[in-house]
Protein backbone atom coordinates (compact mmCIF):
# COMPACT_ATOMS: atom_id res chain seq x y z
CA UNK A 1 0.00 0.00 0.00
CA UNK A 2 1.31 3.46 -0.90
CA UNK A 3 0.71 6.58 1.13
CA UNK A 4 -1.17 9.39 -0.60
CA UNK A 5 1.09 11.90 -2.30
CA UNK A 6 1.19 15.65 -1.60
CA UNK A 7 -1.15 17.56 -3.90
CA UNK A 8 1.43 19.99 -5.19
CA UNK A 9 4.89 21.44 -4.71
CA UNK A 10 5.15 25.03 -3.43
CA UNK A 11 6.84 27.35 -5.88
CA UNK A 12 9.39 28.40 -3.31
CA UNK A 13 11.01 25.00 -2.79
CA UNK A 14 13.85 25.53 -5.26
CA UNK A 15 15.64 28.55 -6.69
CA UNK A 16 14.13 31.25 -4.56
CA UNK A 17 16.99 33.65 -5.13
CA UNK A 18 19.55 34.37 -7.79
CA UNK A 19 22.80 32.48 -7.24
CA UNK A 20 26.12 31.95 -8.92
CA UNK A 21 24.90 28.90 -10.80
CA UNK A 22 22.78 31.17 -13.02
CA UNK A 23 25.98 32.71 -14.32
CA UNK A 24 27.95 29.50 -14.88
CA UNK A 25 29.49 28.79 -18.23
CA UNK A 26 28.31 26.29 -20.80
CA UNK A 27 30.91 23.77 -19.77
CA UNK A 28 29.80 23.73 -16.12
CA UNK A 29 26.20 23.35 -17.21
CA UNK A 30 27.00 20.44 -19.48
CA UNK A 31 28.42 18.55 -16.52
CA UNK A 32 25.01 18.61 -14.81
CA UNK A 33 23.55 16.18 -17.30
CA UNK A 34 26.24 13.52 -17.04
CA UNK A 35 25.24 10.04 -16.00
CA UNK A 36 22.89 9.29 -18.91
CA UNK A 37 23.75 6.64 -21.42
CA UNK A 38 25.79 7.55 -24.51
CA UNK A 39 22.70 7.32 -26.71
CA UNK A 40 20.94 9.86 -24.53
CA UNK A 41 23.53 12.66 -24.45
CA UNK A 42 22.24 16.13 -25.34
CA UNK A 43 23.22 17.72 -28.62
CA UNK A 44 25.63 20.62 -28.38
CA UNK A 45 22.88 23.13 -29.16
CA UNK A 46 20.67 21.79 -26.34
CA UNK A 47 22.74 22.62 -23.30
CA UNK A 48 20.49 23.07 -20.23
CA UNK A 49 19.73 26.64 -19.25
CA UNK A 50 18.68 26.12 -15.65
CA UNK A 51 19.43 27.86 -12.41
CA UNK A 52 18.81 24.63 -10.46
CA UNK A 53 21.55 22.04 -10.07
CA UNK A 54 20.86 18.28 -10.18
CA UNK A 55 21.09 18.33 -6.38
CA UNK A 56 18.36 20.99 -6.31
CA UNK A 57 16.20 18.85 -8.56
CA UNK A 58 16.72 15.82 -6.34
CA UNK A 59 15.69 17.86 -3.31
CA UNK A 60 12.63 19.06 -5.19
CA UNK A 61 11.65 15.49 -6.01
CA UNK A 62 12.15 14.39 -2.40
CA UNK A 63 9.80 17.11 -1.20
CA UNK A 64 7.19 16.17 -3.80
CA UNK A 65 6.91 12.53 -2.75
CA UNK A 66 6.76 10.54 0.45
CA UNK A 67 9.86 8.91 1.89
CA UNK A 68 8.43 5.46 1.17
CA UNK A 69 7.89 6.27 -2.50
CA UNK A 70 10.29 4.86 -5.10
CA UNK A 71 10.67 7.60 -7.72
CA UNK A 72 12.61 7.29 -10.96
CA UNK A 73 13.95 10.35 -12.77
CA UNK A 74 16.94 11.38 -14.81
CA UNK A 75 18.47 13.00 -11.72
CA UNK A 76 17.91 10.25 -9.15
CA UNK A 77 18.65 7.35 -11.47
CA UNK A 78 21.91 8.90 -12.72
CA UNK A 79 23.19 9.11 -9.15
CA UNK A 80 22.15 5.54 -8.31
CA UNK A 81 23.14 4.02 -11.68
CA UNK A 82 19.56 2.83 -12.04
CA UNK A 83 18.72 1.57 -15.57
CA UNK A 84 15.32 -0.02 -15.07
CA UNK A 85 12.30 -0.34 -12.83
CA UNK A 86 12.26 -2.88 -10.04
CA UNK A 87 11.28 -6.42 -10.94
CA UNK A 88 8.16 -6.14 -8.79
CA UNK A 89 7.06 -2.99 -10.63
CA UNK A 90 7.79 -4.51 -14.03
CA UNK A 91 5.64 -7.46 -13.09
CA UNK A 92 2.84 -5.16 -11.94
CA UNK A 93 2.64 -2.99 -15.05
CA UNK A 94 2.93 -5.95 -17.42
CA UNK A 95 -0.10 -7.46 -15.75
CA UNK A 96 -2.22 -4.47 -16.62
CA UNK A 97 -4.76 -5.21 -19.37
CA UNK A 98 -3.17 -6.89 -22.34
CA UNK A 99 0.33 -6.07 -21.20
CA UNK A 100 1.07 -3.88 -24.24
CA UNK A 101 1.19 -0.61 -22.24
CA UNK A 102 4.51 -0.70 -20.42
CA UNK A 103 6.63 2.16 -19.15
CA UNK A 104 10.11 2.38 -20.69
CA UNK A 105 12.81 3.52 -18.27
CA UNK A 106 14.80 5.05 -21.15
CA UNK A 107 12.07 7.68 -21.59
CA UNK A 108 13.43 9.40 -18.48
CA UNK A 109 16.79 9.94 -20.19
CA UNK A 110 15.58 10.70 -23.71
CA UNK A 111 16.15 14.42 -24.50
CA UNK A 112 13.75 14.28 -27.44
CA UNK A 113 10.97 13.08 -25.17
CA UNK A 114 11.34 14.39 -21.62
CA UNK A 115 13.78 17.30 -21.85
CA UNK A 116 12.64 20.96 -21.89
CA UNK A 117 15.08 23.24 -23.70
CA UNK A 118 13.71 26.45 -22.15
CA UNK A 119 13.98 25.38 -18.52
CA UNK A 120 16.74 22.80 -18.79
CA UNK A 121 14.66 20.23 -16.89
CA UNK A 122 14.25 16.52 -17.56
CA UNK A 123 10.68 16.76 -16.40
CA UNK A 124 9.41 13.16 -16.65
CA UNK A 125 9.12 11.27 -13.34
CA UNK A 126 7.88 7.79 -12.55
CA UNK A 127 6.67 6.62 -9.12
CA UNK A 128 6.52 2.85 -8.71
CA UNK A 129 3.07 1.59 -7.93
CA UNK A 130 1.47 4.85 -9.12
CA UNK A 131 2.48 6.17 -12.55
CA UNK A 132 4.03 9.10 -14.45
CA UNK A 133 4.35 12.71 -13.28
CA UNK A 134 5.71 15.99 -14.61
CA UNK A 135 8.27 17.76 -12.43
CA UNK A 136 7.35 21.22 -13.77
CA UNK A 137 3.59 20.75 -13.43
CA UNK A 138 3.96 19.54 -9.85
CA UNK A 139 6.35 22.34 -8.99
CA UNK A 140 3.95 25.05 -10.19
CA UNK A 141 0.72 23.11 -9.49
CA UNK A 142 -0.67 23.36 -13.02
CA UNK A 143 -3.80 21.65 -14.26
CA UNK A 144 -5.53 21.29 -17.63
CA UNK A 145 -7.78 24.36 -17.87
CA UNK A 146 -10.09 22.75 -20.42
CA UNK A 147 -11.16 19.62 -18.57
CA UNK A 148 -9.74 20.54 -15.10
CA UNK A 149 -7.66 17.38 -15.21
CA UNK A 150 -4.66 17.19 -12.89
CA UNK A 151 -2.87 14.38 -14.71
CA UNK A 152 0.92 14.47 -14.40
CA UNK A 153 0.49 16.76 -11.36
CA UNK A 154 -1.75 15.56 -8.52
CA UNK A 155 -2.94 12.44 -10.34
CA UNK A 156 -0.54 10.06 -12.02
CA UNK A 157 -0.80 9.27 -15.71
CA UNK A 158 -1.04 5.53 -16.31
CA UNK A 159 -1.21 5.73 -20.09
CA UNK A 160 2.24 4.24 -20.66
CA UNK A 161 2.73 5.26 -24.29
CA UNK A 162 5.40 7.40 -25.83
CA UNK A 163 2.75 9.47 -27.58
CA UNK A 164 1.11 10.20 -24.21
CA UNK A 165 4.37 11.71 -22.92
CA UNK A 166 4.81 13.73 -26.13
CA UNK A 167 1.23 14.99 -25.93
CA UNK A 168 1.78 16.22 -22.39
CA UNK A 169 4.98 18.00 -23.42
CA UNK A 170 2.96 19.91 -26.04
CA UNK A 171 -0.10 20.49 -23.85
CA UNK A 172 -1.23 23.88 -22.60
CA UNK A 173 -0.88 22.60 -19.03
CA UNK A 174 2.82 21.86 -19.52
CA UNK A 175 3.45 25.08 -21.43
CA UNK A 176 1.93 27.16 -18.62
CA UNK A 177 4.24 25.38 -16.17
CA UNK A 178 7.24 26.21 -18.37
CA UNK A 179 6.11 29.83 -18.55
CA UNK A 180 5.75 30.01 -14.77
CA UNK A 181 9.25 28.59 -14.34
CA UNK A 182 10.76 31.14 -16.74
CA UNK A 183 8.98 34.02 -15.00
CA UNK A 184 10.30 32.74 -11.69
CA UNK A 185 13.85 32.93 -12.95
CA UNK A 186 13.89 36.26 -14.74
CA UNK A 187 11.49 38.40 -12.71
CA UNK A 188 12.98 40.29 -9.77
CA UNK A 189 9.47 41.18 -8.65
CA UNK A 190 8.44 37.54 -8.71
CA UNK A 191 11.42 36.61 -6.57
CA UNK A 192 10.44 39.32 -4.12
CA UNK A 193 6.92 37.93 -4.01
CA UNK A 194 8.30 34.43 -3.43
CA UNK A 195 10.42 35.66 -0.55
CA UNK A 196 7.44 37.48 0.94
CA UNK A 197 5.31 34.34 0.69
CA UNK A 198 8.03 32.22 2.28
CA UNK A 199 8.48 34.54 5.24
CA UNK A 200 4.80 35.42 5.73
CA UNK A 201 4.26 33.25 8.81
CA UNK A 202 7.54 34.29 10.45
CA UNK A 203 6.86 37.98 9.78
CA UNK A 204 3.35 37.84 11.23
CA UNK A 205 4.62 35.93 14.28
CA UNK A 206 7.39 38.50 14.87
CA UNK A 207 4.96 41.40 14.49
CA UNK A 208 2.51 39.94 17.01
CA UNK A 209 5.39 39.19 19.39
CA UNK A 210 6.59 42.80 19.15
CA UNK A 211 3.09 44.13 19.84
CA UNK A 212 2.67 41.73 22.77
CA UNK A 213 5.94 43.04 24.23
CA UNK A 214 4.68 46.62 23.94
CA UNK A 215 1.50 45.70 25.79
CA UNK A 216 3.32 43.81 28.55
CA UNK A 217 5.76 46.69 29.06
CA UNK A 218 2.89 49.22 29.03
CA UNK A 219 4.38 51.13 26.10
CA UNK A 220 2.03 53.16 23.90
CA UNK A 221 0.89 51.14 20.87
CA UNK A 222 1.64 54.12 18.61
CA UNK A 223 5.29 53.08 19.03
CA UNK A 224 4.54 49.82 17.21
CA UNK A 225 5.64 51.06 13.78
CA UNK A 226 8.86 52.49 15.21
CA UNK A 227 9.60 49.20 16.95
CA UNK A 228 9.19 47.31 13.68
CA UNK A 229 11.58 49.71 11.96
CA UNK A 230 14.10 49.04 14.72
CA UNK A 231 13.80 45.28 14.20
CA UNK A 232 14.60 45.82 10.52
CA UNK A 233 17.75 47.74 11.45
CA UNK A 234 18.74 44.93 13.83
CA UNK A 235 18.73 42.38 11.01
CA UNK A 236 15.13 41.21 10.55
CA UNK A 237 14.96 42.57 7.01
CA UNK A 238 11.85 40.53 6.18
CA UNK A 239 9.84 42.78 8.51
CA UNK A 240 9.60 45.21 5.60
CA UNK A 241 6.95 42.88 4.17
CA UNK A 242 4.64 43.61 7.11
CA UNK A 243 2.30 46.36 5.91
CA UNK A 244 -0.36 46.45 8.65
CA UNK A 245 1.16 49.34 10.58
CA UNK A 246 -1.75 51.77 10.68
CA UNK A 247 -3.59 52.66 13.88
CA UNK A 248 -6.55 50.55 12.77
CA UNK A 249 -4.34 47.56 11.97
CA UNK A 250 -2.56 47.85 15.31
CA UNK A 251 -5.88 48.01 17.15
CA UNK A 252 -7.16 44.93 15.33
CA UNK A 253 -3.97 43.02 16.21
CA UNK A 254 -4.36 43.99 19.86
CA UNK A 255 -7.93 42.72 19.82
CA UNK A 256 -6.76 39.43 18.27
CA UNK A 257 -4.04 39.06 20.92
CA UNK A 258 -6.57 39.77 23.65
CA UNK A 259 -9.02 37.23 22.27
CA UNK A 260 -6.33 34.54 22.01
CA UNK A 261 -5.21 35.13 25.60
CA UNK A 262 -8.82 35.18 26.75
CA UNK A 263 -9.53 31.89 24.97
CA UNK A 264 -6.57 30.26 26.72
CA UNK A 265 -7.83 31.55 30.07
CA UNK A 266 -11.41 30.42 29.44
CA UNK A 267 -10.26 26.96 28.42
CA UNK A 268 -8.60 26.57 31.84
CA UNK A 269 -11.58 28.10 33.68
CA UNK A 270 -13.95 25.61 32.07
CA UNK A 271 -11.76 22.77 33.30
CA UNK A 272 -11.79 24.16 36.86
CA UNK A 273 -14.52 23.03 39.27
CA UNK A 274 -15.51 26.59 40.22
CA UNK A 275 -14.48 30.23 39.86
CA UNK A 276 -15.03 33.69 41.38
CA UNK A 277 -15.45 37.17 39.89
CA UNK A 278 -13.89 40.46 40.98
CA UNK A 279 -16.00 43.42 39.80
CA UNK A 280 -15.68 47.18 40.08
CA UNK A 281 -17.10 50.23 38.36
CA UNK A 282 -14.73 52.68 36.65
CA UNK A 283 -14.98 55.63 34.29
CA UNK A 284 -12.83 55.56 31.17
CA UNK A 285 -11.20 58.52 29.43
CA UNK A 286 -14.44 59.20 27.54
CA UNK A 287 -16.31 59.34 30.87
CA UNK A 288 -18.22 56.14 30.12
CA UNK A 289 -19.08 54.04 33.15
CA UNK A 290 -17.58 50.59 32.66
CA UNK A 291 -17.87 47.39 34.66
CA UNK A 292 -14.42 45.80 34.80
CA UNK A 293 -14.43 42.11 35.69
CA UNK A 294 -11.58 39.79 36.63
CA UNK A 295 -11.90 36.06 37.14
CA UNK A 296 -10.15 33.94 39.76
CA UNK A 297 -9.81 30.18 39.56
CA UNK A 298 -7.50 27.31 40.40
CA UNK A 299 -5.34 26.54 37.39
CA UNK A 300 -5.88 22.82 36.64
CA UNK A 301 -2.33 22.54 35.26
CA UNK A 302 -0.36 24.22 38.06
CA UNK A 303 -2.92 23.87 40.91
CA UNK A 304 -2.35 27.53 41.80
CA UNK A 305 -4.92 30.26 42.35
CA UNK A 306 -4.84 32.50 39.27
CA UNK A 307 -6.45 35.86 38.57
CA UNK A 308 -6.96 37.01 34.98
CA UNK A 309 -8.79 39.83 33.25
CA UNK A 310 -12.14 38.73 31.85
CA UNK A 311 -14.09 41.63 30.39
CA UNK A 312 -14.95 45.34 30.41
CA UNK A 313 -18.46 46.41 29.43
CA UNK A 314 -20.34 49.72 29.31
CA UNK A 315 -23.01 49.71 32.02
CA UNK A 316 -25.17 52.41 30.46
CA UNK A 317 -25.50 50.98 26.96
CA UNK A 318 -28.97 49.59 27.60
CA UNK A 319 -29.76 51.26 30.92
CA UNK A 320 -30.09 54.76 32.33
CA UNK A 321 -28.63 53.94 35.73
CA UNK A 322 -25.86 51.71 37.03
CA UNK A 323 -28.11 50.08 39.62
CA UNK A 324 -27.92 46.55 40.99
CA UNK A 325 -30.16 45.11 38.30
CA UNK A 326 -28.05 46.65 35.54
CA UNK A 327 -24.79 45.40 37.05
CA UNK A 328 -26.25 41.91 37.54
CA UNK A 329 -27.45 41.81 33.93
CA UNK A 330 -24.02 42.96 32.72
CA UNK A 331 -22.21 40.28 34.75
CA UNK A 332 -24.48 37.56 33.37
CA UNK A 333 -23.94 38.90 29.85
CA UNK A 334 -20.16 38.78 30.32
CA UNK A 335 -20.40 35.18 31.50
CA UNK A 336 -22.70 34.22 28.62
CA UNK A 337 -20.33 35.76 26.06
CA UNK A 338 -17.49 33.77 27.61
CA UNK A 339 -19.66 30.61 27.70
CA UNK A 340 -19.18 30.14 31.44
CA UNK A 341 -21.63 28.19 33.57
CA UNK A 342 -23.38 30.34 36.17
CA UNK A 343 -23.68 27.31 38.46
CA UNK A 344 -19.86 27.30 38.86
CA UNK A 345 -19.81 30.90 40.15
CA UNK A 346 -19.01 30.55 43.88
CA UNK A 347 -17.51 33.94 44.79
CA UNK A 348 -17.94 37.66 44.12
CA UNK A 349 -15.44 40.29 45.35
CA UNK A 350 -16.53 43.96 45.27
CA UNK A 351 -15.59 47.32 46.74
CA UNK A 352 -18.21 47.03 49.47
CA UNK A 353 -20.58 49.66 48.06
CA UNK A 354 -24.23 49.20 49.01
CA UNK A 355 -25.21 48.60 45.38
CA UNK A 356 -22.85 45.64 45.39
CA UNK A 357 -23.31 44.16 48.88
CA UNK A 358 -26.88 45.19 49.77
CA UNK A 359 -28.59 42.43 51.75
CA UNK A 360 -31.81 42.43 49.72
CA UNK A 361 -31.24 44.31 46.48
CA UNK A 362 -27.46 44.20 46.09
CA UNK A 363 -25.70 42.63 43.13
CA UNK A 364 -24.42 39.75 45.28
CA UNK A 365 -27.89 38.87 46.56
CA UNK A 366 -29.34 38.96 43.04
CA UNK A 367 -26.57 36.73 41.67
CA UNK A 368 -27.12 34.34 44.55
CA UNK A 369 -30.52 33.64 43.02
CA UNK A 370 -28.67 32.25 39.98
CA UNK A 371 -25.96 30.43 41.96
CA UNK A 372 -26.90 29.28 45.46
CA UNK A 373 -23.27 28.71 46.53
CA UNK A 374 -22.18 32.30 45.85
CA UNK A 375 -20.17 34.00 48.63
CA UNK A 376 -19.85 37.79 48.67
CA UNK A 377 -16.44 39.15 49.72
CA UNK A 378 -15.59 42.77 50.58
CA UNK A 379 -12.24 43.47 48.83
CA UNK A 380 -9.42 43.48 51.40
CA UNK A 381 -7.69 46.40 49.70
CA UNK A 382 -10.81 48.57 49.90
CA UNK A 383 -11.31 47.57 53.54
CA UNK A 384 -7.70 48.47 54.38
CA UNK A 385 -8.10 51.91 52.80
CA UNK A 386 -11.34 52.50 54.68
CA UNK A 387 -9.74 51.39 57.95
CA UNK A 388 -6.84 53.80 57.48
CA UNK A 389 -9.22 56.68 56.74
CA UNK A 390 -11.32 55.91 59.79
CA UNK A 391 -8.19 55.72 61.95
CA UNK A 392 -7.11 59.16 60.72
CA UNK A 393 -10.35 60.68 61.95
CA UNK A 394 -9.57 59.64 65.54
CA UNK A 395 -6.01 61.06 65.63
CA UNK A 396 -5.81 64.87 65.59
CA UNK A 397 -2.11 64.90 64.68
CA UNK A 398 -2.70 62.87 61.49
CA UNK A 399 -5.59 65.12 60.49
CA UNK A 400 -3.26 68.12 60.82
CA UNK A 401 -0.58 66.46 58.68
CA UNK A 402 -3.17 65.55 56.07
CA UNK A 403 -4.39 69.17 55.94
CA UNK A 404 -0.83 70.50 55.53
CA UNK A 405 -0.05 68.06 52.72
CA UNK A 406 -3.19 69.01 50.80
CA UNK A 407 -2.39 72.72 51.20
CA UNK A 408 1.20 72.23 50.01
CA UNK A 409 0.06 70.29 46.95
CA UNK A 410 -2.53 72.93 46.10
CA UNK A 411 -0.03 75.77 46.63
CA UNK A 412 2.53 74.52 44.13
CA UNK A 413 0.26 72.65 41.74
CA UNK A 414 -1.60 75.76 40.61
CA UNK A 415 1.27 78.27 40.44
CA UNK A 416 4.25 78.06 38.09
CA UNK A 417 5.96 81.01 39.82
CA UNK A 418 5.76 79.39 43.26
CA UNK A 419 6.98 76.10 41.79
CA UNK A 420 10.10 77.82 40.39
CA UNK A 421 10.76 79.55 43.72
CA UNK A 422 10.34 76.27 45.57
CA UNK A 423 12.72 74.46 43.22
CA UNK A 424 15.35 77.19 43.74
CA UNK A 425 14.99 76.91 47.52
CA UNK A 426 15.43 73.13 47.38
CA UNK A 427 18.57 73.49 45.26
CA UNK A 428 20.08 76.02 47.67
CA UNK A 429 19.09 73.98 50.71
CA UNK A 430 20.57 70.73 49.43
CA UNK A 431 23.44 72.46 47.62
CA UNK A 432 22.84 70.50 44.45
CA UNK A 433 22.97 71.44 40.79
CA UNK A 434 19.86 70.72 38.71
CA UNK A 435 18.92 71.27 35.10
CA UNK A 436 15.77 73.14 34.06
CA UNK A 437 13.97 69.85 33.57
CA UNK A 438 15.08 68.72 37.02
CA UNK A 439 13.63 71.86 38.64
CA UNK A 440 10.32 71.21 36.88
CA UNK A 441 10.25 67.65 38.23
CA UNK A 442 10.83 68.91 41.77
CA UNK A 443 7.88 71.25 41.47
CA UNK A 444 5.60 68.49 40.18
CA UNK A 445 6.77 65.82 42.60
CA UNK A 446 4.23 66.58 45.34
CA UNK A 447 1.48 63.99 45.56
CA UNK A 448 -2.06 64.84 46.53
CA UNK A 449 -3.17 63.29 49.81
CA UNK A 450 -6.71 62.23 48.99
CA UNK A 451 -8.87 59.85 50.99
CA UNK A 452 -10.51 58.44 47.88
CA UNK A 453 -7.12 57.21 46.66
CA UNK A 454 -5.69 54.18 48.38
CA UNK A 455 -3.02 55.14 50.96
CA UNK A 456 -2.16 58.32 49.05
CA UNK A 457 -1.02 60.05 52.25
CA UNK A 458 1.94 57.70 52.59
CA UNK A 459 3.12 58.52 49.08
CA UNK A 460 2.75 62.25 49.69
CA UNK A 461 4.82 62.08 52.88
CA UNK A 462 7.53 59.94 51.21
CA UNK A 463 7.96 62.46 48.41
CA UNK A 464 8.05 65.41 50.81
CA UNK A 465 10.72 63.87 53.06
CA UNK A 466 12.79 62.69 50.08
CA UNK A 467 13.02 66.23 48.67
CA UNK A 468 13.82 68.01 51.94
CA UNK A 469 16.25 65.46 53.35
CA UNK A 470 19.89 66.61 52.78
Amino acid sequence: MYIKRPTSIPVYVVGTALNESELTSTSSTESSVTGASENCQLPANKVPNTSDTPQDCEELIEKAFNDVSIVHSKYTCSQKNCVNLSSQELKRIKCRGTGKDCFNHQWLLDPALSYCEKTGYFWLLYEEGVGMFCLLCKKHNKINLQNKSSKFNIEASVRFKRNAVLEHGNSQQHKSAVEAEMIRRVSVFHKEIERRDQSRDDVIHSAFLALYWLAKEEVANKKFAALLEMTELLGLSDMKFFNHRSAGGTREMLLILGQVIKNVTLEKVKRASCFALLCDEVCDIANNEQLVTFIKYVDPDSSKATTQFLSAKNLLTNSESANAETIKSTVLTQMAESKLEVSKLTGLATDGASVMTGKRNGVASKLREESKLLLSVHCICHRLALACNDANDDVAYIKTVEKILIQLWSLFHNSAKKTATYAKAVVNYNQISLSTQGRKKIGKSFKKACRTRWLSMEKAIDVFTMILSP
